[in-house]
This record gives C-alpha cells, structure tokens and sequence, in this order.
C-alpha cells in the first residue's frame, strides 16, 4: 500500500504536466489514475468502515491484516510511512472525520512530538527517540496544504526548520531528540 500511494502521487504529478502541455494522452493517463485511486479506495473504505465505531484509524502494514504478516512488517520501522501518504493523496477525503481519526492515531503514544511525525529507533544514548525527518512531514504537508489547513502547514515547516536544520544550514536525515548533534547516516 506504501509503493501504492507513491505511484498515485506519481499519477497526480504526470497528470499535472500533461494537463498544462494539453497532452492528447491525458484522458487516458487520467483514467488509468482514476482506476488506481478506486482500488485504493476501496481499500481504505473497508479499512475505515471496520473500525467505524473507533476513535482510532489504524492502516495495517498489510492489507489483508493478517496478524503473523502484520508483526512481521511492525519490526521494521522504516516500513510504514503509509497513513501520511494515504492522507495526502485524499484517500480519507480532505479534512474528513476519518483523515483527523488517522492523524489522532498516528499522533497517539508518542508517535508524534513537537511537530515532527515519524519516530524510528530508540536514541543513540538509549534516552529518548530518533525521528527520520522530512518525508511523513512532507506528505502531511500536503494532504494540510490540500485540506486548506495554513496553520497545519506552518507548523510542520517550523517544527522542520528548529530539529532538521542544523546551525550550518544543512537539512540532517535524522533528529534525535536526545542528542541533537547526533544525526546517524548523515551525510546522506
């Protein structure tokens, strides 16, 4: 569903261009997205309808759900940028009950912290966590930008601009909210 979502926003891009060149292939690229979106769509809608009477919205890793298969992708954290890429790309709708009950889950228990979204690993010094900075950052970015949310968009450049940007004026991969000169596999 991840490598999912990143070829919608593949489609929406390619659609753009073709739609400002007045490309005679847009009709076509624009059905086959059209396509794409449903089956996502649909996806997402007995996902959302499951859990109806929640206040969460949880994405599983695997769409069928299946428990061994789910544990099994939980262990890699950098697996799962999925719910702010679902979001961006409108499959909750924008500014829908169910796009805020998918950022209420995600921002739950520490999953979210001073605007930044995307916690990987325990900190270097075991204290704290390591956030992998920019990318859940940006598809929410969008899916605010999207929604029509200036504030929510604000936040998320601020957040960026105080833990991912160094004194130097370059943009680090990580952010450990121990250390914040550790920034691990950098350069990147």
């Amino acid at each position: 569903t991840f490598s999912d979502t990143a070829m919608l926003r593949g489609y929406e891009s390619f659609l753009e261009i073709l739609k400002d060149r007045d490309a005679s292939l847009a009709s076509e690229v624009q059905r086959g997205y059209e396509d794409y979106f449903g089956t996502m769509k649909r996806l997402f809608d007995r996902i959302a309808e499951d859990q109806k009477d929640s206040e969460f919205l949880y994405l599983p890793r695997d769409p069928k759900n299946d428990p061994a298969t789910e544990e099994a992708l939980n262990k890699d954290p950098f697996g799962y940028m999925f719910p702010n890429e679902a979001l961006s790309v409108g499959l909750a709708g924008y500014g829908s009950e169910n796009a805020e009950k998918i950022i209420h889950t995600y921002s739950y228990g520490g999953q979210e912290k001073n605007g930044l979204l995307y916690p990987t690993y325990r900190s270097t010094a075991g204290i704290g966590r390591t956030w992998y900075t920019t990318w859940a950052e940006h598809s929410r970015y969008v899916y605010y930008k999207k929604s029509g949310n200036r504030n929510g968009c604000k936040k998320l450049i601020d957040a960026l601009l105080k833990y991912n940007v160094s004194t130097e004026y370059y943009q680090c991969e990580r952010y450990d909210d121990h250390d914040a000169y550790t920034a691990p596999w950098m350069p990147n």
